[in-house]
């Protein structure tokens, strides 16, 4: 942070100097799946469509971006996240 957590409260401009890159993808964001949340079954027919966007991704961020930490999370019956960690991920700009 731009000042120690203790003191966010003296400053005005109290911001991360650093962040993980995390990028979500959701289920629910693709009309074309018809997901129902609340139903299981159009959920598990879904996942392996989860699990190819996860390998198209994971390889785009290696060879194309150069990122090589990366750890993926399972994000609740919707989706998954993925956090990289290398440190010229995590100086990016908020902008980029």
């Amino acid at each position: 942070f731009s000042a120690a957590p203790r003191d966010h409260k003296k400053y005005k401009l109290f911001e991360p100097q650093q962040r993980e890159l995390i990028i979500d993808i959701d289920l629910t964001d693709y009309d074309f799946l018809e997901v129902d949340v609340k139903r299981l079954e159009t959920c598990d027919r879904c996942w392996p469509l989860m699990a190819l966007a996860m390998r198209v991704l994971q390889r785009a961020l290696q060879y194309d971006f150069g990122f090589q930490h990366m750890l993926w999370v399972y994000s609740g019956r919707r989706g998954i996240h993925c956090w990289t960690c290398d440190t010229r991920a995590r100086v990016m700009a908020n902008e980029v």
